[in-house]
């Protein structure tokens, strides 16, 4: 006897939280759209305006103002209209619907987004402005990296949290605290559900209305359920728990500037670097950064009492040796490197498809440890013989103690190098 079915079609009604966060101060005359901003994102395409660097100007996505409702919908169509085109984020905002933010995480995570806290000088007019005209259909508009400072907060850092590249530079702030809820959302779909030996099983959900409604502002203090989705969506994206925890810890009429510990320690940044480098041609000699997280697997193995296993920046210099082309040489500078006692040294090692490239010369020079620098080589055949203008490197960090056995271990995963790429294009032709 088969599975007895019966098919239903129903009407549900379902209520929300909309939650805004920001540091905007609360209006005696709600606007008509709680959920709506003064300063709504706008998202533009930019040509570096430098004369001298045609007929290569860099481009890149200029995302400014406050997550709306309709903000991801203007990603959806700019990704859209972009097709194939890798083009960097340069991202500045002060928060607003974090569904919105969440949202735009997601779209950021599908494409595999660079984003970088980075403002943007708009060359004529800023594109927010009533005034400013429109560029001529499928022309970018014209402007410059702000050199002044940036700020990601609020909402913002959730949209950010979903880049798979995320970067932060001298001139870039990333700000939390709690979220606020300032509507209720009222929604009604049509379902269709069967019945399957008893059991409800949904096959199609169509939204027919939605209705938003102003509310006293109610604050989301750390526990509140509102948190629950946030929490599974920092998850998904490979964020570590300790960011909600500082998000909750402060409540929304101020802020939390991260430090840099708590962006490396959350995952929240993968390096560190000037957004500019994003767009601008490089020069010969050039410098990446990296996050490299613990290797317990490593670590265990000979792991000394105490050992610290937090992450650690990794900034490393690639620089093509004299004219001939005959090698590449590198530089590596873990930060934060304390050289406490236990560690006598460390070791750099590059490795590419899962094959050992290049490692760095043991150093036991103290001084050099504690700044934890390393250099290295790579010779011809190993450059040339690296796999294409995208390749990407495992690079690991070991400690090693008197004995030469490792105690400690870090590691940064399929990471991109386009510094190295650029010098094995020189060296080889590629």
């Amino acid at each position: 006897m088969g599975p007895m079915r019966s098919l239903f079609l129903v009407l549900v009604t379902v209520l929300l939280s909309g939650m805004a966060s920001g540091l905007r101060p609360a209006s005696a005359a709600p606007a008509k759209d709680p959920m709506g901003s003064d300063n709504p994102m706008r998202i533009v395409v930019v040509r570096d305006v430098r004369p001298d660097c045609a007929p290569a100007c860099g481009e890149w996505i200029s995302a400014e103002g406050e997550f709306v409702r309709a903000t991801p919908a203007l990603f959806r169509k700019l990704f859209r209209d972009l097709g194939q085109r890798d083009l960097p984020i340069f991202m500045a905002s002060s928060g607003g619907d974090v569904e919105a933010a969440l949202e735009v995480g997601r779209l950021f995570r599908a494409r595999r987004a660079t984003v970088a806290v980075q403002r943007t000088r708009f060359a004529d007019c800023d594109p927010g402005q009533p005034a400013c005209p429109a560029p001529r259909p499928g022309e970018p508009r014209r402007g410059e990296p702000d050199t002044r400072m940036s700020n990601c907060a609020s909402a913002c850092v959730y949209a950010l949290a979903g880049a798979e590249r995320r970067i932060l530079g001298a001139a870039s702030a990333v700000g939390v605290h709690q979220s606020r809820s300032v509507a209720r959302i009222h929604r009604r779909y049509y379902v269709r559900f069967v019945i399957e030996n008893g059991r409800r099983r949904e096959i199609s959900r169509r939204l027919i209305s939605e209705k938003t409604v102003a509310i006293k502002p109610e604050d989301q203090g750390a526990g509140a359920d509102t948190y629950k989705p946030i929490a599974r969506y920092l998850r998904e994206m490979g964020i570590g728990d300790g960011l909600l925890a500082l998000v909750t810890s402060v409540p929304p009429s101020s802020i939390r500037a991260l430090d840099w510990n708590e962006v490396v320690s959350t995952r929240l940044m993968t390096e560190y670097r000037s957004p500019a480098s994003l767009v601008r041609p490089r020069t010969q000699e050039t410098v990446e950064s990296f996050v490299a997280m613990p290797a317990p697997a490593i670590a265990g193995n000979r792991g000394t009492q105490g050992a610290d296993l937090s992450p650690v920046m990794l900034n490393i210099a690639f620089a093509i040796d004299g004219a001939a082309w005959k090698a590449a040489g590198w530089a590596a500078q873990i930060m934060a490197a304390d050289g406490r006692s236990g560690r006598s040294g460390l070791v750099v090692t590059l490795q590419t498809a899962g094959s050992t490239v290049s490692t760095s010369l043991p150093s036991d020079d103290p001084a050099a440890n504690k700044d934890g620098l390393v250099v290295g080589s790579l010779d011809r055949k190993d450059l040339c013989g690296m796999a294409g203008p995208a390749m990407r490197l495992t690079i690991r960090i070991e400690y090693f103690d008197a004995a030469r056995a490792t105690v400690e271990a870090r590691i940064a995963r399929n990471v991109p190098l386009p510094a190295l790429a650029e010098l094995r294009a020189k060296a080889c032709g590629a």
